[in-house]
């Protein structure tokens, strides 16, 4: 109760409880109770939050509460405090970040929370906590798309910048209640720039099917834990086939773009140019056969940078 307490109150600092703070409290949750939360969805955990905090309000007014856990721990002595403290405070930080950089309501309740539980040495240790995390949703990558960015980098930026987006994106596809197919669509759309790119003389290169395989074998190691790159050739293969037009159609903008450009104009942020100057790398690298890019790619590449324009 202490810890859903807690989740519930940074998830409502800013008003609203949204499914990206839900699958936080689901990702603890499901942890403690795997049987209980097994079918609980990011929205109906955003339902059952707005039920406790409506339910009991008088827990969630100014000022921050001492957790009686945490206070028992103090009195008890050792470690145990010392370690609950940072537990609790780092869950704090994970809420109040899951819908994007801290406003100044989160800061601020954040930093009475710091005040109200931390000891001297408790603060030292988590001093900038703040800074570092929110720096992960707020500093733009710098520019990538050239055939020069090497691989690894490619990959590891990409998976990294999924997971950023894929937050967002459930806010903003809350609206349109498809918030659950967040990371799917997101998926989707990067596939989508592989096989268009990677597709030529009426087959996918491999190199195209080599970077699918290395990319989503990072998102979903055990899925393609087993797989080759001629298991992703053949999967992107009856991709194409199966749905042409949506592959080889006319190009047009990534499905998800709309909704992280809609977020950056409400959020002030940036995210938009950092998945412009992946897509166009990643367009690049599908493209790419031996180390060079054929004329007609180059000229699709360009009409698609006009497109994410």
């Amino acid at each position: 109760m202490e810890f859903f307490n807690l989740i519930c109150r940074f998830a409502a600092v800013d008003g609203t409880i949204n499914a990206s703070e839900g699958k936080v409290f689901l990702d603890i949750f499901k942890t403690l109770h795997p049987k209980q939360y097994a079918g609980i969805s990011a929205d109906d955990a955003v339902t059952l939050l707005d039920r406790h905090l409506h339910k009991h309000p008088e827990n969630f007014r100014p000022p921050v509460p001492i957790p009686l856990l945490l206070t028992l721990a103090q009195r008890a002595g050792g470690s145990l405090a010392v370690k609950l403290g940072k537990l609790m405070y780092k869950v704090a930080m994970q809420v109040a970040l899951a819908d994007g950089p801290l406003s100044s309501l989160e800061k601020g309740e954040l930093e009475a929370f710091r005040n109200a539980t931390m000891t001297s040495e408790q603060e030292s240790e988590t001093a900038g906590m703040e800074e570092v995390n929110e720096g992960l949703f707020s500093n733009p990558s710098p520019s990538i798309a050239s055939v020069s960015l090497p691989f690894e980098s490619l990959l590891q930026r990409t998976t990294e910048l999924v997971v950023e987006l894929e937050k967002l994106l459930k806010v903003e596809l809350r609206k349109t209640r498809q918030s659950s197919m967040a990371r799917d669509l997101l998926e989707q759309d990067i596939s989508m720039v592989i096989v268009r790119f990677g597709f030529a003389d009426g087959m996918i290169s491999k190199n195209a099917s080599n970077l699918y395989l290395q990319l989503f074998k990072r998102l979903h190691p055990r899925t393609y834990a087993g797989w080759t790159v001629d298991s992703a050739s053949a999967f992107l293969r009856r991709l194409t086939e199966n749905n042409r037009d949506n592959y080889l159609g006319p190009l047009r903008k990534p499905y998800t773009f709309g909704f992280v450009e809609s977020f950056d104009a409400v959020n002030g942020t940036d995210f938009v140019n950092q998945a412009r100057d992946l897509v166009l790398a990643i367009a690049i690298f599908a493209a790419a056969v031996n180390g060079s890019v054929s004329d007609e790619k180059t000229a699709e590449i360009t009409q698609l940078k006009a497109v994410l324009e």
